[in-house]
């Protein structure tokens, strides 16, 4: 949905935009969801590129540029000169709206702290799964397929900032050193007294809080995803928010990578036991 303001502004300190959602609950009754969202306005340039959220902007782009595959005429080459645009129209914004862009050499790509990265994401976007061009892997066809295609374009017609980003720079963590307590499903404390008492169980509020309260998984140590952060005596998990790969070293021992798999022995008894048996398997989770 793209919203637009009429000619001459937004008046006051703040726009309102409300979304009103009608539902039917398991019981059968009609609701309506009305939500509220409140964002301050500016008519400093600066504040706006200051202020503006990575992940956001890459969910924007990332579905913008998968929806110039269904203008008249559109293509993978014309999805990604549309990502290409918008980024150089960001530059060009930046560098002519600004005091620090209008103060800078030539010759320097300005951008500030919040969008340093873009840049690198467009080029990961361009390059990767959903619209970068396919690359012929002799035999076993072209890569990606057309069916892996169609799969990310689904999903990235729908990305949200945490997809968005984490296609283009997967999570890495390391599983064959983990703390003690990692992998582990982990409550946090209850309220205090200070927080008050808990509302009942139809009281509003009441959901959030137990949401609140639910086991998490104590995730590993992360890792940049490059190939540097590779040791050949570890193991670790990438998630591209797609899929999750597991990575042996060549120099893990076929001891270390069954006991850290909770892998089955001869007799078909599971090794580990106890709160640790399966501790690997709850980091994909």
């Amino acid at each position: 949905v793209s919203l637009e303001h009429a000619v001459g502004g937004i008046r006051g300190g703040a726009a309102y935009v409300q979304s009103a959602l009608l539902y039917t609950t398991p019981a059968g009754r009609r609701r309506v969801r009305v939500t509220t969202l409140r964002l301050p306005t500016t008519t400093v340039p600066a504040d706006v590129f200051r202020s503006a959220d990575l992940g956001t902007v890459c969910a924007v782009l990332t579905r913008t540029s998968i929806g110039a595959l269904d203008a008249e005429g559109g293509s993978l080459g014309l999805a990604r000169d549309h990502a290409s645009d918008v980024l150089a129209t960001a530059l060009a914004g930046y560098r002519t709206n600004t005091p620090a862009g209008t103060g800078s050499s030539r010759g320097q790509l300005v951008l500030p702290d919040s969008l340093k990265l873009l840049p690198l994401f467009v080029l990961s976007l361009r390059k990767g799964r959903m619209l970068g061009a396919a690359a012929s892997a002799g035999r076993g066809g072209p890569s990606p397929t057309a069916d892996e295609r169609a799969y990310h374009l689904f999903h990235g017609r729908l990305a949200g900032p945490d997809r968005a980003v984490g296609s283009v720079h997967p999570s890495l963590f390391r599983v064959s050193d983990m703390r003690d307590r990692d992998g582990l499903w982990l409550a946090p404390p209850e309220l205090g007294p200070r927080a008050g008492p808990r509302p009942a169980g139809g009281a509003p509020g009441s959901r959030a809080i137990e949401a609140s309260l639910r086991p998490v998984c104590q995730l590993p140590r992360s890792s940049n995803p490059s190939v540097v952060c590779l040791d050949d005596g570890g193991m670790y998990v990438l998630d591209d928010r797609f899929a999750q790969y597991l990575y042996v070293g060549r120099g893990v021992p076929e001891a270390t990578w069954r006991e850290v798999l909770d892998a089955s022995d001869e007799s078909g008894a599971r090794r580990g036991g106890g709160e640790r048996e399966g501790w690997v398997h709850n980091v994909p989770r």
